[in-house]
């Protein structure tokens, strides 16, 4: 089935934007890793928004489980996808942990959020910001057929006061 040239260009451009994103991704952390000391433990997530309909796998019977796997695991950083408002609010009751994101909806607290958290003590944020995988990486863009903005969320920080190694995350949503 052909779509049209401008619905294989976005692709094109998305696709290239991804792995754009992942291989600066996995670069950051090689070099992060290839350094003396202990790697950083970092995780993402799919969280799946909070709806009843998932009946016993509704977000009131994920959240307990998931906060005590991130515990369980030690991770430093880690991202989620399709989080609401209240369920960001629901992981930042382990209150060693900050996030950047914002909803895409508003640009605020409104829709699902691409977050990255990261752990206080650990990390110190240094810049945080989004960018579409469009043609105007500037302006949200909604894919043909698909039900929001795509974007990609980035955050930059170090990992504490005495290490001089920075840290980029960049989470797809």
């Amino acid at each position: 089935m052909y779509l049209g040239p401008c619905f294989h260009q976005t692709v094109s451009i998305m696709t290239n934007k991804i792995m754009i994103s992942l291989v600066f991704l996995f670069f950051s952390a090689g070099i992060l890793q290839a350094k003396p000391g202990k790697p950083i433990v970092a995780a993402t997530y799919n969280i799946r928004m909070n709806t009843s309909s998932d009946g016993i796998n509704a977000w009131p019977n994920r959240k307990e489980e998931m906060k005590a796997l991130i515990r369980y695991h030690e991770f430093e950083i880690f991202g989620v996808q399709e989080a609401f408002i209240g369920q960001i609010n629901d992981l930042l009751e382990m209150e060693e942990f900050a996030y950047t994101g914002h909803g895409r909806d508003d640009g605020k607290d409104g829709g699902e959020h691409s977050a990255i958290f990261y752990h206080k003590s650990r990390f110190r944020l240094l810049g945080s910001g989004d960018f579409w995988l469009s043609e105007t990486p500037q302006c949200p863009f909604r894919s043909p057929g698909g039900k929001g903005p795509t974007g990609v969320r980035e955050a930059h920080g170090k990992k504490n006061q005495r290490d001089r190694s920075r840290v980029s995350c960049d989470l797809c949503g």
